[in-house]
């Protein structure tokens, strides 16, 4: 979609996880994988990224592209680049969305307005309620 901004100094900067992963041809094995990405990820990133200007533009749940090995999350900022309790953060936190995903742990569907509530309102609240209940990776 396109972002119009009246700041034409404002930069903003992507920190996209590129995933590896055969999925089905149709591409919903790589929506639903989203799905799990945007609670391990996208919703305990609204409590560690301090960048608020980004989420106001870009980051939205569900952000995606398919690519020929996979897919590309593209939600988060690039908070997560610069340190390196950060960067673990996000390989462990999506191989445990891989893992959920695969052996289908969670109704994520059941969780999805609570998880876009969370990541599109930054709703801090909605985000903590969501990381007690699924035990889910904050750094």
């Amino acid at each position: 979609f396109p972002v119009t901004i009246s700041d034409h100094r404002l930069r903003t900067c992507g920190g996209h996880i590129h995933i590896g992963h055969k999925f089905e041809r149709d591409g919903w094995g790589l929506v639903s994988f989203i799905k799990y990405m945007d609670l391990y990820l996208g919703v305990p990133a609204k409590i560690m990224d301090q960048g608020k200007k980004r989420m106001e533009l870009y980051g939205k749940a569900g952000a995606y592209r398919f690519k020929p090995y996979g897919g590309e999350y593209r939600v988060l900022s690039n908070f997560w680049v610069f340190e390196d309790k950060y960067t673990g953060w996000v390989w462990d936190a999506t191989a445990k969305a891989m893992t959920a995903w695969q052996e289908k742990q969670i109704d994520i569907d059941s969780e999805g307005p609570m998880i876009l509530e969370a990541i599109n309102n930054n709703n801090t609240r909605m985000a903590e309620a969501l990381i007690q209940r699924h035990n889910l990776l904050v750094v």
